[in-house]
């Protein structure tokens, strides 16, 4: 028998190497751990703080003329004017027409759910127990002639920042294509005046999504839906999806640097930077 001397052995051996590197690609294709896109079943996985570029595109229509608002009421609850920040609604302003002449602005918006999450930058916290005496928010419902006010207390955060108020169950359901109008105040603690008060009043319409632009939604993860939220005009459940990823993610500069885009797409740079309060 002919001896394979030992340099053939290696050379076979190498051989035999790279004709299974020929078929590596389609191992790797059909290996359980190869990641999935979120929506489509292919390609990478998106990061955990990724959003893409959001661009927020107002919303049609506009509050029927005459809607009765309160706008801000009161300065502020911190005694002798010791800080000059306000409640501030993370809403975008816009004109409420009052009669054929007059307007004034309001922070509003759209939404596309039943029971919605509102935000607001709050200057007070907890510990402010000798300035504020109580927190609540407000929707008025309005039934023909009559309004229905519905109440919630609001519990302030350990530190000044944003916070979020959802309409709790006992809310009535916000109907479709419907305004509705709102309030955030902060009561004041004054013996002196009991009706003194820092309040912001504005405007909420609840739309139903386009077939397509829901089926959407509804396939994609929640740092795209950010982005469809924002570009189809829905103000509050963009700025919710978004607000819930930070908190989940609190030193994510990614959804910070998104949260500040959105604010200022709506005209709120001034609170852009402020943190999500506990």
């Amino acid at each position: 028998m002919k001896r394979v001397s030992r340099s053939t052995m290696l050379w076979a051996a190498v051989a035999l190497i790279l004709l299974d590197s020929v078929n590596l690609p389609q191992a790797i294709a059909d290996s359980p751990f190869q990641t999935k896109d979120y929506k489509s079943g292919g390609g990478p996985s998106p990061k955990p703080g990724r959003v893409g570029t959001i661009r927020y595109v107002p919303g049609g229509g506009a509050p029927p003329r005459g809607t009765r608002l309160g706008g801000r009421r009161g300065g502020s609850c911190q005694p002798n004017s010791a800080s000059d920040r306000q409640v501030v609604a993370l809403a975008p302003e816009i004109d409420v027409p009052q009669n054929s002449n007059v307007s004034v602005k309001a922070p509003s918006g759209q939404t596309s759910s039943d029971h919605p999450t509102l935000w607001f930058y709050v200057p007070y916290t907890r510990l402010d127990v000798l300035t504020v005496k109580t927190v609540e928010f407000t929707l008025n419902v309005e039934e023909g002639d009559r309004t229905t006010p519905y109440r919630t207390k609001v519990n302030l955060p350990e530190k000044p920042g944003v916070i979020g108020v959802q309409m709790p169950p006992n809310f009535p359901a916000l109907k479709i294509d419907q305004w509705y109008t709102w309030s955030f105040s902060v009561i004041c603690n004054d013996s002196t005046d009991s009706d003194r008060a820092e309040q912001v009043t504005g405007l909420i319409q609840r739309v139903a999504l386009a077939p397509a632009v829901k089926q959407q939604i509804e396939t994609a993860s929640p740092q795209e839906q950010v982005r469809l939220y924002a570009e189809n005009g829905i103000w509050f459940d963009a700025l919710t999806t978004l607000g819930e990823l930070r908190r989940a993610n609190p030193i994510d500069s990614t959804l910070q640097e998104a949260w500040s885009r959105l604010l200022e797409g709506g005209g709120l740079q001034t609170t852009a930077s402020e943190p999500i309060a506990k």
